[in-house]
């Protein structure tokens, strides 16, 4: 079997660190990366990120180095257009090439992997679930992670999904009180299925000739003297595989099976997010995202031209049991009074329509977890 070069990545997600340990690494691989699915990084988080990550992949500048990661982003340089972290990266070794390899390939590795594609790189993409994705999170690309979309070329995969833009978010109280805080003039955020959005990312990277696209399952990481080599995985066939490689990135997100074979970190959830689709209505003002700050705490914000996202935030991680009726109970009786006038009706439908989704969040605490081989990027 062919010796795959392996760019893999693991994501935990508040990490102040990145480490990057491994001895040769490509100057212009036809380096393969195994993709494995990213987490909800807040978007403009993700796309500084990738932005920086690509740059060092283009100039040959990869090697060995801790990269800072900021696990929070500022608001206020948030909404000075600033995307963040910033990763520096030190040139290594050179090794001769390969082709890279992506494994569960959500907003991050999609677009990277189209960058590597465009740079000239093979690309293998291995994916559990190759259908449209059906998720509550990853909706709201903040103007950060937009304008880093612009500057990456891939602002073209938030066209044709029916996208909203928000050009402002809002607080209202308890009171009744509202506080406007305006994007940066011109720019503004962007509201769409995350679905749709990562559908576009896999139809710009396999239009690409030098992309192989394979439905499959990463079973686990390929270590050899403490050091990760690359993964082993199964096809939709159901025959194992391996591929290999000096660098192994991981993202395969909040309900990481590979994370335990790297680092055993502290996991807390303090609140789970209920998600409903309120349909043809209006919010209290178009373009804008709203923060419901009253005895419960929501937001909600255009998804498409007749759909708004509203997502609940339940503290605890015990949530209402959506099969014996307690969910429905608990969002009729507690959440819909506190909703805007303009939003009841369509949140109580939307109830009724029982499509009703739930997630935890998930908040690790900052570690450093240096693995040599692996390079490690969000919340796996």
């Amino acid at each position: 079997m062919k010796d795959h070069k392996l760019l893999s990545i693991l994501q935990p997600p508040a990490l102040p660190y990145f480490s990057l340990n491994t001895d040769k690494l490509c100057s212009r691989p036809p380096v393969s990366a195994v993709f494995l699915q990213v987490l909800q990084l807040q978007n403009v988080t993700r796309f500084a990120v990738l932005s920086n990550l690509y740059q060092a992949l283009k100039t040959d500048r990869i090697g060995l180095r801790n990269l800072p990661l900021c696990n929070s982003i500022d608001s206020a340089r948030l909404l000075e257009n600033e995307a963040r972290p910033t990763l520096q990266w030190k040139f290594q070794e050179r090794l001769e090439g390969g082709d890279q390899i992506s494994v569960e390939a959500p907003v991050i590795m999609w677009s990277l992997s189209v960058l590597v594609l465009l740079d000239g790189w093979d690309v293998h993409v291995i994916e559990r679930d190759l259908t449209e994705p059906n998720r509550i999170a990853g909706e709201l690309l903040q103007p950060g992670g937009y304008n880093k979309l612009i500057e990456l070329g891939l602002e073209d995969c938030v066209e044709g999904i029916d996208a909203q833009k928000v050009l402002s978010l809002a607080a209202i109280y308890k009171d009744e009180k509202k506080a406007i805080v305006p994007y940066p003039s011109g720019v503004g955020a962007r509201g769409f299925h995350n679905g749709r959005f990562i559908q576009k990312l896999r139809g710009k990277a396999a239009s690409l000739p030098n992309v192989r696209l394979e439905q499959g399952t990463v079973t686990s990481l390929l270590e050899e003297n403490g050091t990760i080599k690359g993964v082993q995985y199964k096809t939709k066939a159901g025959k194992e595989l391996t591929a290999s490689a000096p660098l192994t990135m991981v993202c395969d997100g909040c309900f990481s099976n590979l994370r335990r074979s790297l680092c055993n970190p502290k996991i807390e959830i303090p609140s789970c997010f209920i998600g409903l689709v309120l349909e043809n209505c209006d919010l209290p003002h178009s373009n804008r995202g709203y923060f419901i700050l009253k005895d419960i705490t929501a937001i909600a914000f255009p998804i498409g031209t007749n759909e708004i996202r509203c997502l609940v935030d339940f503290p605890g991680r015990k949530i209402p049991s959506i099969s014996n009726g307690e969910m429905t109970e608990y969002l009729k009786t507690v959440v819909a009074p506190q909703m805007p006038a303009e939003l009841y009706n369509a949140f109580t439908c939307a109830i009724d329509k029982g499509n009703i989704r739930t997630m935890p969040n998930r908040i690790m605490s900052e570690s450093h977890y240096p693995v040599p081989g692996a390079f490690l990027i969000g919340d796996s």
